[in-house]
């Protein structure tokens, strides 16, 4: 038999359903943000939530949910050897060190992006500025 090639990329375009997308970053090894201006990417909380470890660069919001060793790598701003580094150190992980950082992962999302945790922050920031 034949063995299927390694690293394939799929382009699927937008994904608007959410459950599609969660199973999308459920099955990624590691989720990527390049990103060279951003202040707290959705992508990030997203790839979080889904337990998925991410690497970025060191800009805006980003070490904020990617937090360096525990959720996943944090890379030199605009230095692409080093974040093709911090994406090694994901995938060169051993498993149970893998499995360790996704339940880091979904702790952190629990802990700090809840829907009831961010909806009771924006009623005290709306209490206090009424």
């Amino acid at each position: 038999g034949t063995t299927a090639p390694r690293n394939e990329w799929i382009h699927d375009g937008i994904v608007r359903d959410e459950r599609l997308l969660n199973l999308y970053y459920n099955a990624a090894d590691v989720f990527v943000a390049p990103s060279m201006a951003d202040n707290l990417p959705n992508t990030l909380v997203e790839a979080t939530a889904a337990g998925t470890p991410s690497v970025t660069f060191d800009i805006g919001g980003c070490p904020e949910v990617v937090r360096h060793g525990q959720t996943g790598f944090v890379a030199k701003y605009r230095d692409a050897v080093d974040l093709a580094a911090c994406i090694e150190r994901v995938l060169a992980m051993p498993a149970d060190r893998k499995l360790e950082m996704r339940a880091e992962c979904r702790r952190v999302a629990e802990r700090e992006y809840g829907v009831e945790l961010q909806a009771g922050r924006y009623g005290q920031l709306f209490d206090t500025i009424s």
